[in-house]
């Protein structure tokens, strides 16, 4: 029989172990250790991806999926593969409540994607430990432990030999909740994806917030729009779009929507909730839009962890008002030095379209719903210094001290050199210039070159990273003292844009980076010499007209408006480069084909570079990826994937092997690590038991009639996963 070909989304859920074949080349017999890949593989409705056409989660982003980790075991003559889904305690709620399910449990349980997250009326949002994974060592382990992360939930420790869950980190009362209290056993906990491990103090700093207004209200009108059976409204909204598209105001809108509740005011029928719903929706962005200063409640915290069992240590950030400091968007990346913690509001929006995939049937409805609640991201990133000297355990705040001006561009990802010699922090950022991280590609959306051409459906759910602007890379120096920059110096790289298919090295597009000794349990850098970029480049698929409208007033724009959409249309193949970070200089790069798509990029040290890791050793290694490689067949896409080895000291030569094997199979892989060895350790003090963590919450909710069935619910498909060590 013949094979088909593989679409481009295409993710298994499947617990595997496996081989990788040789495909090409010749396997280093100086490297060693183990490669972690974290990625997101669909729900427990899907089966993995794409989502299947007609679900309900079809056209939901695929970066909404439980997580699904790969575990390379790197030796001389083979590389073996291990695979396993993360699942904390709502995964098995998820599974027992999911669509078609034989326990009794009706829509009201079932969790359903809503934009970026997935949310159940009864129960509370999903924890899918699907973006990064982090390894820690604390004083008597033997092994490295390993923690999976997401930014909407508490880190997990998962044996590295099993892949199996074993404990949260913190109790839920730990933390502090973006739902209403006694509302869920799952409620938000809105963290950080990259909650930071100093191997040389051997100290966890995770993050904790809490923004009143954007998140609760984002969340419960998500809730509604699950709630309720929009369709009969459809008819009243479309017309009114089609007819004034361009001139509507958000008064007139919600005038018309009282004169339609008016009419019905006797009922309660479902097209009065749903205009409710939206009425709702569209006051709370046009309040938000009018008054920029308007200051919600927020919380920021601080949370320390040693390995030790009891509760962990915690403080409260303030500025240096003593008043709680604000994050708008989220908190995706923290970096740390010796002597300082850095939390930054980092360049992924929050935005009320963020929470819904299609609630209307009409395409032009559901188009603008998003262009009417959307927002753009902020084009500078905030950051605040926290002394680690001042986080005192007797005390329950620590100042952070907000640097006077913003880093002039927005980015995600940083890090920092981990020495700070008199107090001058030095940052290395990828700077995501108008690149969208948070939007993605759906079904209603139209090409940026061709406004009237749809999209192709096959990247319907790929994030929408059509770039309005060059990447940059950036390193600024911060004066701790005064939170002054000292100096700030970018790679700006157009490559050869006269001829695409030898364009070179270039910066268009900075995504996923890597260095020696980054996110690691044991030997770190005193200062970062080399870092490794992957420049993803432009996709004519992936630039949207909807996201070329939305930054084509970007206040750090370089490149002019018409040649970003020239360039789009073009397509710009992904590199891979090495910067010197010194004489910040790009100065080895491979360039892929158009045929490749670059995802996770991992370094990987030689056997023979010992610790402490010297300038040299930054280089004497290798650089694992993992890539999609298109190969058609009968005149349709057919995309592959597979593992591709660089020497870290010569890119320019190409990969030195390529790998791959039938059951490797992911969509999008995210966020990688290294360790030299993995194994259990014997005295693990640390242990949060599920029902001491659980039970609390389901006694206290706020609806009594359903503790019970939530109750039983835990009891008989939660708990029975989780047995006492």
């Amino acid at each position: 029989m013949k094979a088909k070909n593989r679409k481009l989304i295409t993710a298994t859920r499947k617990e595997l172990e496996y081989e990788l074949k040789l495909k090409e080349g010749q396997l280093p017999d100086d490297w060693y250790g183990h490669v972690f890949i974290n990625s997101p593989a669909g729900t427990v409705n899907s089966n993995g991806l794409p989502y299947p056409e007609g679900s309900k989660e079809q056209g939901s982003p695929i970066m909404n999926g439980d997580g699904y980790v790969f575990r390379f075991d790197l030796q001389p003559d083979k590389v073996k593969v291990k695979t396993a889904l993360m699942k904390p305690p709502c995964y098995y709620a998820d599974e027992a409540t999911k669509e078609g399910n034989s326990n009794g449990y009706n829509s009201l349980y079932a969790f359903n994607n809503c934009g970026m997250s997935r949310l159940s009326l009864a129960l509370g949002a999903r924890n899918e430990l699907n973006t990064a994974i982090s390894p820690i060592k604390f004083k008597g382990d033997e092994y490295p432990r390993m923690i999976a992360c997401y930014d909407a939930g508490k880190p997990w420790e998962f044996n590295p030999l099993s892949l199996e869950m074993m404990t949260a980190i913190g109790n839920n009362s730990e933390y502090v909740y973006a739902t209403p209290e006694k509302l869920f056993p799952f409620p938000v906990i809105q963290t950080t994806a990259h909650p930071v491990f100093d191997p040389r103090t051997q100290e966890l700093f995770l993050v904790n917030f809490y923004h009143s207004l954007h998140q609760n209200n984002a969340y419960e009108s998500a809730l509604k729009i699950l709630e309720k059976d929009v369709h009969k409204a459809e008819d009243f909204l479309e017309d009114l779009v089609k007819n004034s598209w361009h001139k509507l105001k958000h008064t007139h809108i919600i005038k018309e929507i009282d004169h339609l509740l008016g009419i019905h005011s006797d009922t309660e029928d479902h097209k009065h909730h749903s205009l409710k719903w939206l009425k709702n929706m569209i006051h709370i962005h046009h309040q938000d839009t009018l008054d920029d200063t308007a200051k919600d409640s927020n919380d920021v915290f601080v949370l320390r962890h040693t390995g030790k069992s009891g509760q962990l240590e915690k403080w409260q950030v303030l500025d240096e008002n003593h008043q709680p400091i604000d994050i708008e968007q989220c908190m995706h990346q923290v970096a740390f030095t010796k002597d300082y913690l850095i939390l930054a509001d980092a360049t992924f929006k929050v935005s009320l379209d963020l929470m819904f995939n299609n609630p209307f049937k009409s395409k032009a409805l559901n188009a603008w719903l998003r262009v009417l609640l959307t927002k753009k991201q902020l084009p500078n990133l905030e950051l605040y210094l926290i002394k680690r000297s001042d986080l005192d355990p007797q005390s329950k705040t620590v100042i952070a001290q907000a640097l006077p001006q913003p880093i002039p561009l927005e980015a995600v990802h940083f890090s920092a050199n981990y020495v700070n010699p008199g107090g001058k922090i030095t940052l290395h950022l990828a700077h995501n210039s108008a690149a969208c991280l948070a939007e993605w590609v759906r079904n209603f959306d139209h090409l940026a070159y061709a406004p009237h051409k749809s999209v192709d459906p096959e990247v319907i759910g790929l994030i929408s990273v059509g770039c309005m602007d060059i990447g940059r890379i950036g390193k600024v120096v911060i004066d701790a003292n005064s939170g002054d920059l000292i100096s700030e110096d970018y790679i700006i790289e157009k490559g050869n844009t006269a001829d695409i298919d030898k364009i070179g090295v270039h910066t268009w597009g900075v995504g996923l980076y890597t260095y020696r000794g980054i996110i690691e349990a044991g030997e770190i850098p005193d200062s970062i010499e080399y870092n490794y970029w992957s420049s993803y480049g432009l996709d004519p698929r992936l630039h949207t007209k909807f996201i070329f409208d939305l930054y084509y007033n970007y206040q750090n724009r370089i490149i002019k408006q018409d040649e970003m959409l020239r360039l789009n249309k073009e397509g710009i193949p992904f590199v891979l480069s090495r910067q010197n970070v010194n004489s910040m200089q790009l100065e080895d790069f491979y360039q892929f084909s158009k045929e490749v798509i670059l995802k996770s990029v991992q370094f990987v040290p030689r056997k023979a570079s010992a610790a402490p890791i010297t300038d040299h050793q930054q280089k004497d290694g290798y650089i694992f990826t993992s890539v999609l490689v298109n190969y058609p067949k009968d005149n349709q896409d057919n995309y592959q994937c597979e593992i591709w080895i660089f020497k870290a000291w010569d890119l320019s030569s190409g990969p030195v092997c390529t790998l791959h094997h039938p059951d490797l199979d992911y969509a999008f892989t995210l966020h990688s690590v290294w360790v030299d060895k993995i194994g259990s350790n014997t005295d693990n003090p640390y242990y949060i038991d599920p029902r001491e963590d659980y039970d609390p919450l389901i006694k206290n909710l706020y609806i009594k009639e359903r503790r019970k069935e939530v109750q039983e619910l835990f009891d008989k498909h939660v708990y029975p996963n989780f047995p006492k060590p």
